[in-house]
């Protein structure tokens, strides 16, 4: 048995297997097998292998039908005699010293489960062009936020099978994903010599468009799953990594023409930081995309307005920023440019800044002064240039691409055409992906004369009818989230199917359930998705809106039923009122408590219902019906808590949307002691949570004005419920409210009085504590 066993997937490689095989015959340390894998390659791979095979330490195994790399890699595996294995892709080479160098630490560290080296990157000939920055060896950091490579690759057997493996649907990532599970089960070792020699090829599947961006996204889920794995709290995956990569996957999916998947991951970024504004800027291009426009005509339209000619239209200068006005992430900045050099600086962006209020509505140029010199390996696209506004609505008002194309005249300037009102605070931002080396001078904005502006909806306020409008015979989805509800889920289903007005689609979530109610959802003729695990009804609502094809969205849980008229009632009310967004019935409590609840929106023509929203829940899901548009516009629910997370929704779409309601009962709410709506202490944690919440966003991005508004009536609330509690001679809930006082911005003038109310004597200690944390 040998010692260390190398393991190489091969497809359509011919040219450089020789290469490869060799690297592995000229190894120092010869205490080696050499397992290699044939993908059912259409090429003379075979033939070739054939000639080393009178080397009784090479196997080869060919599979009868091409199955993928992963898949390849896999078989391998169970084909490998030693303990320890490392990967050698066929286009690559080992150093000469690679297999013994790996060797000798997985010997000497019996702990360690996983081991890798920095790299030399070769051209098509294997000639060397640069060598990977070295970097101190590492046994306990973790390698997620380490920017290093990832070969020579070399683990211990019985740590792999510690984890769950090479993942198949994680595609022209797998190192990616394989080394963060590796590196959860043992320690890890980084060489800090190059073993491995990587063959760039221009040529290579993994560098064209669509798989560079398949590739691009795998990775943002591989380090988004790890980040799910190593638990939300505590993972030591950094939050602006992920969020980086997570953007990027919605980017990768838009240029795939994917908008469902772009949706997928600016959801994942809002669940991991969902009070950051690159999350919404995420979910906001997402949108665009899916709704707006498709996403090939999108970009090419973006891609279009980039062009090394015509950048001096006329127009009125309005500034010159010099390198010195702007700012930099990635180069250094010196007097008259900033420059980004490969190794020496991080990719990213080069420059962003400037800041320039504009003072007139109107269409502008932002003409980019770059030097760009692509190289021959160059990725598409080069550079992406962007403008970005940063006060009022938070978002990329025009984005373009620089490809190797756009370079072969060596242009110097570049320019993108953007429209923006009164008020609005753009910057300037090139982003450098290490493709080439750039040199930036500078950034010329200009007013275009004679061109109007398009017309936009500004931040806060109801966006136009038309906008809203749903078609005339608008496709209803319904979506149950259901959670070990087997006892009343089937009388849920059949009252959806009893509809005077049917349904498009119904979709059940069923949130790890241990009651059976996955096996009653499936005799019915309806789409059923399960999660992994419990996680909650925001998570599941959330999973159900993603799939949802519906211009209307419907909610039902799976203890509650609708009456006959409930869908017909609400698509008539949204239709006749195209500028309202979400629209409300009465509903008719009963079981443990009965009751009938009109909500707080009132009925008649669409209101502006924030405030009601802001003090208390303005209805319950089952009663409402909403446009999926809108929905996705906020990004749906909260997934992180698991109470109130209704309230927070209606809290965040009334903010910029229309309410519409009648006092006709369409529902019937089924009251027992189970659901989540009986814990009024963690309802009402929730809530404040919530509001603190939203205090603290529109704080740092809104109206300040606004955000001492909502302060204030942060305060006035918490009074009411202290009052409300002091009055009933409830002293558990006065003491629990006083525990919330946290949460409040803004400590009250009377705090000591209420303390003494609430018997803890004397006014706590201020403490700024996480939203989370009570």
């Amino acid at each position: 048995m040998a010692r260390f066993s190398v393991l190489m997937a091969n497809y359509n490689n011919a040219p450089f297997l020789d290469e490869a095989i060799q690297s592995v015959l000229d190894q120092t340390f010869q205490d080696w097998e050499l397992v290699i894998v044939d993908d059912a390659s259409r090429d003379d791979s075979v033939e070739r292998i054939r000639r080393y095979l009178k080397d009784d330490r090479i196997q080869l195994y060919r599979k009868g039908r091409n199955e993928g790399y992963t898949k390849a890699l896999i078989f391998g595996l169970t084909k490998v005699s030693s303990s320890i294995v490392g990967f050698l892709d066929s286009d690559d080479a080992l150093t000469i010293n690679a297999i013994g160098r790996a060797h000798a630490v997985h010997a000497q560290n019996p702990e360690i489960g996983l081991v890798l080296s920095q790299i030399i990157y070769c051209d098509a000939h294997l000639n060397s062009l640069e060598m990977t920055v070295t970097r101190p060896e590492h046994r306990k950091v973790p390698l997620v936020w380490m920017i290093g490579p990832n070969h020579f690759r070399s683990f211990k057997m019985a740590t792999y099978k510690n984890t769950a493996g090479l993942d198949v649907r994680i595609k022209h990532a797998e190192d990616w994903d394989l080394i963060f599970k590796l590196e959860e089960a043992a320690p890890t070792f980084r060489i800090n010599d190059p073993l491995y020699r990587y063959r760039i090829l221009k040529t290579s599947p993994s560098h064209a468009p669509r798989p560079y961006s398949i590739g691009i996204r795998s990775s943002a889920q591989a380090l988004y799953n790890a980040y799910r794995r190593r638990g939300r709290a505590g993972s030591d995956v950094p939050q602006h990594a992920l969020l980086a990569r997570l953007a990027a996957g919605v980017r990768h999916s838009i240029v795939l023409n994917e908008p469902a998947q772009a949706i997928a991951f600016a959801f994942r970024a809002l669940r991991v930081a969902p009070l950051q504004h690159s999350s919404w800027r995420a979910l906001h291009r997402a949108v665009q995309a899916a709704v707006r426009l498709p996403a090939a005509r999108w970009f090419a339209l973006n891609a279009s307005c980039i062009a090394g000619h015509g950048a001096e239209a006329e127009g009125t200068m309005l500034r010159s920023f010099a390198m010195s006005a702007l700012q930099s992430k990635t180069g250094n900045i010196e007097p008259d440019c900033v420059v980004c050099i490969p190794l020496l600086h991080k990719k990213g962006h080069c420059i962003y800044g400037a800041d320039f209020l504009i003072s007139e509505d109107g269409t502008y140029r932002a003409v980019f002064e770059l030097d760009i010199i692509a190289y021959d390996f160059a990725i598409e696209p080069v550079v992406v240039l962007d403008i970005y506004e940063n006060l009022c609505v938070n978002t990329v008002l025009a984005e373009g691409l620089i490809k190797v194309a756009d370079l072969e005249d060596r242009p110097r300037t570049f320019h993108l055409d953007f429209t923006a009102k009164k008020g609005h605070r753009v910057e300037f931002r090139a982003f450098w992906r290490e493709q080439s080396f750039l040199k930036g001078h500078g950034v010329v904005l200009r007013k275009l004369n004679g061109v109007a502006i398009t017309a936009a909806s500004e931040r806060n306020k109801v966006a136009p009818p038309e906008e809203r409008r749903a078609p005339a015979t608008a496709r209803v989805s319904v979506i149950i989230p259901c959670y070990n509800g087997a006892r009343w889920l089937a009388e849920a289903i059949d009252s959806i199917l009893a509809q005077t007005r049917g349904v498009d689609e119904i979709i059940v979530i069923d949130d790890a359930s241990t009651d059976g109610s996955y096996e009653i959802a499936q005799r019915y003729d309806l789409t059923l998705l399960r999660n992994a695990h419990n996680s909650g009804e925001g998570f599941s609502r959330n999973v159900g809106l993603r799939h949802a094809k519906g211009d209307l969205i419907s909610w039902l849980d799976a203890d509650d039923i609708w009456l006959p008229q409930h869908v017909s009632t609400l698509t008539k009310l949204l239709e006749r009122y195209p500028e309202a967004t979400a629209a409300f019935a009465a509903v008719q409590r009963f079981g443990l408590r009965n009751e009938l609840i009109r909500g707080h929106v009132p009925p008649g023509k669409p209101s502006n219902v924030f405030w009601l929203a802001f003090q208390d829940w303005v209805h319950t899901t089952i009663g409402s019906m909403t446009r999926r548009s809108a929905l996705l516009s906020i990004g749906g629910f909260d997934e992180q808590e698991r109470y109130s997370v209704d309230f927070d929704l209606w809290l965040r779409l009334s903010r910029s949307h229309l309410f519409v309601s009648t006092y006709e009962v369409t529902s019937k709410w089924r009251w027992h002691d189970a659901q989540q709506s009986a814990h009024q202490a963690e309802q009402v944690a929730a809530l404040y949570r919530f509001r603190r919440r939203y205090w603290e966003r529109e704080k740092e991005t809104g109206d300040a004005g606004f955000a001492v508004e909502i302060e204030a009536r942060i305060a006035h609330l918490w009074r009411e419920d202290m009052q409300s509690a002091w009055d009933s001679g409830d002293s558990s809930h006065l003491r629990f409210l006083y525990g919330l006082t946290p949460l409040l911005p803004k400590l009250p003038s009377d705090i000591h009085a209420w303390a003494i109310r609430a018997g803890v004597g004397k006014d706590p200690p201020r403490k700024h504590l996480s939203v989370r944390d009570c």
